[in-house]
């Protein structure tokens, strides 16, 4: 009998789990990758990563995400013209979107974020879970 509440307890969180909003990080930085996928795993969501646009837009197509959080600077493409690619792509649904820059480049993006916030690195894992609850919640209206 134990066994069997141990394989109910496992199947509810691997359904929880699978049901968790999936965040996508877009940033050329291995370093930040992973500090913002465990500020956001430890958080509860499911994260995948990408180190450039071109490897993202291969994320959006196998995985629909909740959410994408992109670097402004970036090789091929910077985190605003690959937002930018994904709104004129009429298959793919307009979804939240957190920018990140480190503060030399938050003159250059400030007003073409399209009205989503821009946070500054290094962010702080309060602010961008915050920040990313929030985005969450108005898309979900």
């Amino acid at each position: 009998m134990k066994g069997v509440v141990a394989h109910k307890r496992t199947a509810s969180l691997e359904s929880l789990v699978a049901r968790a909003p999936l965040i996508l990080v877009v940033d050329d930085s291995q370093d930040i990758r992973e500090l913002l996928r465990l500020h956001l795993s430890d958080a509860g969501y499911r994260v995948a990563t990408a180190e450039d646009a071109v490897e993202a837009g291969h994320c959006v197509t196998r995985e629909l995400p909740s959410l994408i959080i992109a670097d402004f600077k970036m090789p091929y493409m910077n985190g605003v013209d690959f937002i930018a690619a994904l709104r004129a792509d009429s298959t793919i649904p307009d979804l939240p979107v957190i920018f990140i820059t480190d503060g030399d480049a938050s003159g250059e993006i400030a007003g073409r974020t399209f009205g989503f916030p821009l946070l500054t690195k290094p962010v702080r894992a309060d602010t961008l879970l915050e920040t990313v609850a929030d985005q969450l919640r108005k898309m979900a209206r």
